[in-house]
């Protein structure tokens, strides 16, 4: 992972079924959460998420949580700091149920989830089981294609099967490079060629792992990039 400031950057999570998976991870772990509730305050856990419903389910201290403040349609804030990544969402409609012989609380998913986190912990892994892909022109004319190894605001790593790749002299240019992404569609970025490093032979390919910068990010694909990387950290950081 490679820091690249010491500032802070915002993600956002709106897929219901991230969502459930994030919170899922958030009642295995055990963490606290903290809840602001009208002009009160609470320490909680969530205890179980149902992801078809929509839905989870956190403690309560039934004697200082009064039911008729929650019934009374109050927006509830939860903060959450797991591993270094502050997360906050809000709902509202919060009732009252029974779980496990017990008084607690049922809440619908939050539309949108928040979670900041510094920048060095921005250069980020990606998946492995369902790589994500770039492909491209050489300045030759060669097509290629590649694995996305890691990715950060700045740049990507690619894992290529190819001798003559890992011949690109320092500071070569790629035109037109495709992300391709799952669940979204390609993202179209100039690239440069800035380092280099050679791996194990596999069915006598050599194998190398190619670093790029990107020469610009427009915004919109800035946003797009910061998202998916949020998302990604903090799902590897909630991995038991």
């Amino acid at each position: 992972m490679i820091p690249e400031s010491d500032s802070w950057n915002d993600g956002s999570i709106s897929n219901p079924l991230e969502i459930g998976g994030l919170l899922r991870s958030l009642a295995h772990r055990l963490d606290n959460l903290t809840a602001d509730y009208g002009e009160q305050h609470t320490i909680t856990r969530i205890l179980d998420v149902d992801i078809a419903a929509r839905t989870f389910i956190f403690d309560s201290n039934a004697d200082q949580i009064k039911f008729e403040v929650t019934l009374s349609g109050v927006r509830w804030i939860f903060h959450a700091a797991p591993r270094g990544i502050r997360m906050e969402f809000s709902v509202d409609g919060v009732q009252p149920v029974a779980f496990e012989g017990k008084t607690a609380f049922k809440g619908r998913f939050p539309s949108v989830l928040l979670c900041r986190q510094r920048r060095e912990y921005f250069r980020v892994r990606t998946p492995v089981l369902d790589p994500y892909l770039c492909s491209g022109l050489l300045a030759n004319g060669e097509r290629f294609h590649a694995e996305i190894v890691d990715l950060s605001l700045s740049g990507v790593a690619l894992r290529m099967i190819d001798d003559h790749l890992g011949n690109l002299e320092t500071g070569s240019i790629v035109r037109g490079a495709e992300l391709h992404f799952s669940g979204q569609s390609p993202i179209s970025l100039d690239l440069q060629f800035v380092s280099y490093r050679d791996l194990d032979g596999i069915a006598r390919s050599s194998r190398f792992i190619l670093g790029f910068k990107f020469l610009s990010l427009p915004g919109h694909t800035e946003n797009v990039l910061q998202r998916l990387i949020a998302r990604l950290e903090l799902e590897r950081r909630l991995m038991p």
